[in-house]
């Protein structure tokens, strides 16, 4: 919703014809040049007999912004497919297309495709214009409108609607109808249209009349009587049957609210009369919109709307000289995807695309394209919203037809519908059937292909010629047939190498000498994906650095010494280069101890504490870290020529190991830090490294000959310190042959195929260590065979999630999450439609989210409610499995603990006791906030905490607002952007937004 001025426009425009049948096309690269730049691709695929819907991108112009990416959809009046205006049960509040498209499928009524309506308030949902539905006026306004009659013609124009209160002293007064109450609108007519209640905000006067009909509909008058008036009340209910008129209590029309409106009685005989345009008296569904974009084939320059001159999304309604109506969105605020337009630039492309008239509708976030292609059920969301979801708005525009049982096949329609495909290419083509009304129906028993362009398979598995063409798929099977382009290049726009078993773009490689690494290629024709096989491009590597087949597996020459040079892809005039470095196999490493909790080899000294860490913020990698608490006071001066504190610490050093390396986190205080060795019978001490240095840092040493074991650390006074106490901690103790720090996590992909996960995991540093898969959050430990295993999934039917994790000798991990297809069973009424809903479903398995039960004794959700600090708390705690029963009796140490609910007091507890809630100083308390949202960088974070530290740390480069996440938050977001737990939200992060009930049932699925 876009804020807008009304304004009353030009009389009523001319009437509109029927249009002939459309047939699909694809356009070829590139095309004439368009408001929006030239042409780089159109599809088009017909949803009916009479309506088509094309997809488009364009360059964009020099000062346009970058591409542009638009939706046609034009329709040709006939006896099957309608257009119908829609909003769901009531005006109050607001729906997403996929909602109204569900109520409208429980009205006998089957969506074929739908656009965004008018202007409405984004607190309320109420429409800021007309809103006509069968005949009958669901709210008035004074705008420009579209209207359809019920043979499926369109007119735009003035409908001249007037509603009109006729009081028994004679006076009569111009009224608004289901509208909100403000102080200049006078009087408001509301209906049960509205909601149960009128919902004002400003206190009103109200008078209840019992009337022959609830609805009013074009050139109807109403007849009421007054049951009941009341005064002073911002909200009055609304009886079923019944209306109210109401007027603000301070209304600028003191006069009418006086001696009208406040001269009625009970028993008083009250008229409510509707007048349209004789033009518009057979219309049965119509739509206010806002100014007009073309008049009499011309495009307007002059626009009050706020926004006219900025680029946004934008939706507008036209009509062509012969009666085809178009319904036209162009996405916008998506750079690189779809600029968008400005009111002026949308005018003219209305007119381009032969409207004689276009009014505008809602834009930018609300910009909407859903349709149900021929032989699917479900709506598809065609546009890319710039809000990254649906927004739900007041009303939409649908095209739809009557629910009938499905007839026999006639029509075969074949996916992709804009398929592209490289030269050599392989695309499978998937066939669905229709009724001659469109109508799904079952696929007929023998279906056949032919092609064009290629060749295709009995499979449906279509494979492109050599030449660059407009290749033809045809099905034909029974009565059915259908045909569908495809497009075939031999040079794509552009080419991307991505490193296979993480699927991400990579510009430089490392690779052992004598390993392996898979590459793959993706390649666009623009913004489209092409499908294509690695055997499609041509790989080449520079010579004497290995050798890379036909697929993009390079193996690394067996060099001695370092090399680098690029490896190649290219796809006809088309190419792409990374760098690569081949460099000698590392030295062997193991770990010698993670310090992980449950770690107890060692014992304290005077003056060294030793204690297992499991604070996050101190740990490096695995869960845990050994804490050193030190004070140089307590030092025996005898021993040392400078003061030193030690502590012991069993660690047996394996036969071929020469150096040791572990991480500290150093505490700047100058001292010095020491590991002693034994041989059995001596103890000798070996510096390793000064502490001039805060946070962690990965430091080696060398092995004393002889030994054969760690027994101990200890802390020196340094030459410049002047602190004697403090806390280090170190973590990830390792020994190795040869010098060696690894910090880069392995390789590893899964896929499932039916109830069998493959698994493979590589590690070019120092070694795979371990493979866990959980399901559904029960873990177990995999062994691998040549880099590969295979694990068995439940074979219940059911929607599983499976994690696999790997970890390499130094600690360093690497995860993916794959799901296992199968039932998922929604309880929550508020959740159709709603792109949370599988993983909202599947958290409420696990038994992680629970809803409530709404008003209509269903259970609810409520996903796009935020969630508060102790609801999120509850969440996790039950994620984590922990029973908090067990955290009774903790004291927790925030000053409003007593605004903590009962039902979430002992997981707060629990929470605060694990170390994953630790509250926020204000005014000098330390505060948990319970009641409080909480905030998206405080959801991640605490979700962070739960999680083993080792995981690689995105930059967060890629996300324009990365620098404002908090610095206590960063480590943990960022290893899980690179986890894939988060993806962020239209591009951001947004870290200091509030978090929804849905967002938090997304996180938590991506942990499983």
């Amino acid at each position: 919703m876009n804020p807008r001025f009304h304004k009353k426009w030009a009389p009523s425009l001319r009437r509109a014809a029927a249009l002939a049948a459309a047939t699909a096309l694809l356009v070829g690269m590139v095309q004439a040049a368009t408001t929006l730049g030239y042409t780089l691709r159109q599809d088009s695929i017909e949803l009916s007999a009479t309506a088509t819907l094309t997809h488009g991108q364009s360059t964009g112009t020099a000062a346009g912004g970058g591409q542009q990416t638009e939706n046609i959809l034009t329709y040709a009046p006939d006896s099957t497919v309608r257009p119908v205006v829609a909003f769901g049960s009531t005006l109050y509040g607001r729906s997403d297309a996929n909602y109204v498209a569900q109520y409208l499928a429980g009205r006998n009524l089957t969506p074929v495709a739908a656009v965004n309506g008018g202007f409405f308030s984004m607190s309320t949902g109420v429409p800021m214009d007309l809103v006509l539905t069968e005949g009958i006026l669901r709210s008035s306004g004074d705008n420009l409108a579209v209207g359809f009659r019920a043979d499926g013609s369109t007119i735009l124009g003035d409908p001249q609607l007037q509603v009109q209160v006729l009081f028994p002293t004679g006076r009569s007064g111009v009224a608004n109808y289901n509208k909100t109450v403000t102080k200049g609108n006078g009087l408001v007519v509301y209906s049960r249209d509205f909601d149960s209640k009128t919902k004002n905000t400003l206190s009103s006067y109200n008078v209840v009349l019992d009337t022959d009909s609830a609805t009013l509909a074009p050139g109807q008058t109403v007849t009421g009587t007054v049951t009941a008036v009341v005064p002073d009340t911002a909200s009055c209910d609304i009886p079923a049957g019944d209306m109210v008129v109401s007027m603000a209590t301070e209304s600028d029309y003191q006069y009418t609210l006086t001696n009208d409106l406040g001269g009625l009685k009970v028993g008083d005989t009250v008229q409510i009369s509707c007048t349209v345009d004789s033009a518009w008296s057979d219309v049965v569904y119509a739509l206010g919109c806002d100014e007009p974009l073309v008049l009499n084939g011309q495009a307007q320059t002059s626009y009050v709307l706020n926004t006219a001159n900025k680029r946004a999304a934008r939706t507008a309604v036209g009509v062509k000289a012969d009666g085809t109506l178009v319904l036209y969105t162009v996405d916008g605020a998506q750079s690189g995807y779809s600029a968008g337009i400005t009111l002026p630039e949308l005018a003219q492309r209305m007119v381009e695309l032969g409207c004689v008239t276009a009014l505008n509708l809602d834009g930018g976030g609300s910009t909407t394209y859903v349709a149900q292609y021929p032989g699917s059920t479900a709506m598809t969301t065609i546009n890319k919203p710039s809000d990254g979801s649906l927004r739900r708005c007041a009303n939409f525009i649908f095209l739809v037809k009557d629910t009938q049982p499905a007839g026999e096949a006639v029509n075969l329609h074949l996916y992709p519908w804009d398929g592209v495909v490289l030269a050599g290419g392989r695309l499978a083509m998937t066939v669905k059937a229709t009724d001659s009304r469109y109508t799904a129906t079952t696929l007929p028993e023998l279906v056949s292909y032919s092609a064009t362009g290629g060749v295709i398979d009995a499979g449906g598995i279509f494979t492109a010629g050599s030449e660059d063409a407009t290749a033809t798929v045809t099905a034909t099977g029974g009565n059915a047939y259908g045909t569908r382009t495809i497009r075939v290049i031999t040079s794509p726009s552009s080419i991307a190498v991505e490193n296979e078993s993480t699927g991400k773009a990579v510009t430089s490689i490392s690779v052992a000498a004598g390993q392996s690494l898979d590459l793959t290629a993706a390649a666009k024709l623009y913004n489209y994906t092409v499908t294509a096989q690695d055997d499609c491009y041509q790989w080449t590597v520079t010579d004497g650095l290995g050798v890379i087949d036909g697929n993009g597996k390079f193996t690394a020459a067996e060099l001695t010494s370092a090399a680098s040079g690029t490896i190649t892809c290219t796809a006809g005039d088309t190419s792409a280069s990374i760098a690569v470095t081949v460099a000698p196999l590392p030295p062997e490493g193991s770990v010698l101890e993670g310090l992980e909790p449950g770690f107890t080899a060692f014992s304290s000294g005077a003056g060294l504490t030793l204690s297992v860490n499991s604070s996050l913020s101190y740990v490096r990698y695995g869960s845990g870290s050994l804490r050193a608490a030190y004070d140089l006071s307590q030092a025996d001066a005898a021993a040392s020529s400078k003061a030193q504190v030690t502590a012991q610490l069993q660690a047996t050093l394996p036969a071929k190991a020469d150096h040791v390396g572990l991480w500290i986190y150093g505490d700047n205080s100058g001292n010095s830090f020491s590991l002693r060795f034994t041989d059995g019978a001596n103890v000798s001490s070996l510096w390793v490294t000064q502490l001039n240095f805060t946070g962690w840092k990965y430091v080696t040493a060398a092995i004393p000959a002889g030994a054969t074991a760690i027994s101990g650390l200890a802390v020196t006074a340094g030459d410049q310190s002047t602190t004697a106490t403090g806390t280090i901690y170190v973590d990830q103790m390792v020994a190795t042959s040869g010098e060696l720090e690894d910090t880069t996590p392995p390789s590893l992909t899964a896929t499932v195929s039916g109830t069998t996960l493959t698994v493979s995991a590589s590690d070019s540093g120092s070694g795979v260590t371990s493979v866990t898969v959980s399901i559904d959050g029960t873990s177990s430990v995999v062994p691998l065979s040549g880099g590969q295993a295979t694990v068995s999934l439940p074979t219940d039917g059911q929607a599983h999630q499976v994690r696999i994790t790997a970890a390499d000798r130094f600690g360093n991990l690497n995860s993916q999450t794959v799901s296992q297809s199968g039932t998922l069973n929604n309880p929550f009424s508020d959740l159709d439609g709603h792109w949370s809903t599988d993983f909202v479903a599947y958290c409420n398995r696990q038994g992680i989210l629970s809803g409530s039960t709404g008003a209509d004794g269903k259970m609810i959700y409520r996903p796009d409610d935020s969630m508060t600090r102790q609801e999120f708390t509850v969440a996790l705690i039950r994620f984590l499995g922990v029973d908090s029963s067990q955290y009774a009796d903790t004291t927790l140490p925030f000053a409003d603990s007593g605004s903590i609910a009962a039902w979430a007091m002992n997981d707060m507890k629990a929470a605060y006791t694990l170390g994953l809630v630790t509250g926020s100083s204000s005014g000098g308390q330390l505060l948990a906030n319970p009641t409080s949202t909480i905030t998206r960088q405080e959801a991640m974070t605490i979700l962070g905490r739960t999680q083993p530290m080792g995981y690689g740390l995105d930059p967060l480069t890629a996300f324009p607002d990365g620098g404002q996440v908090g610095g206590w938050a960063k480590d943990y977001i960022a290893a899980m952007v690179t986890r894939g737990i988060i993806s962020g939200s239209n591009g951001k992060l947004d870290p200091n937004g509030t978090v929804t009930r849905a967002q938090v049932a997304k996180m938590l699925y991506n942990l499983y």
